[in-house]
């Protein structure tokens, strides 16, 4: 699962792939909800045009007919990208206050993100989205 992308997103992967999910959000997940086809039709289709004939036939075939909701994944991707700077930067040794004047952000929000890098499994997941038992995660680490 991608917990900073949601439930939906990882339901629309499986049926398209990743890239065409993460594209087919992009393109349409401004409107909240989109209704997909019951059947794929011709090329000229928007989403048959951004997302390719192969994952626009696989859309169809798992929501044709059906009105679904697309995250916004825009605003959820700054913060991700914010994630990768932040371990970036502290990898050069700069500290919260370098990084945060930097990225534009708050010192807690940097110290956050750090704290999370240093936790057990995916940022941003909760203990109910993690493969292993608590216990088994922190003898690990």
């Amino acid at each position: 699962m991608t917990p900073l992308l949601g439930q939906q997103f990882d339901r629309i992967a499986d049926q398209v792939g990743g890239a065409a999910a993460l594209t087919l959000c992009a393109v349409a997940g401004h409107k909240g909800q989109v209704y997909v086809p019951k059947e794929a039709g011709d090329d000229k289709h928007l989403f048959s045009r951004v997302l390719g004939k192969r994952a626009f036939l696989d859309l169809v075939a798992a929501f044709g007919g059906e009105y679904i909701q697309l995250p916004d994944v825009l605003g959820s991707i700054e913060p991700l990208r914010r994630i990768g700077l932040v371990h970036d930067l502290s990898k050069t040794g700069s500290g919260t206050k370098t990084i945060a004047a930097a990225l534009k952000c708050s010192r807690q929000n940097v110290a956050r993100i750090l704290r999370d890098l240093d936790g057990v499994g995916p940022i941003g997941a909760t203990e109910a989205d993690n493969d292993e038992p608590a216990e088994v995660q922190h003898a690990a680490a």
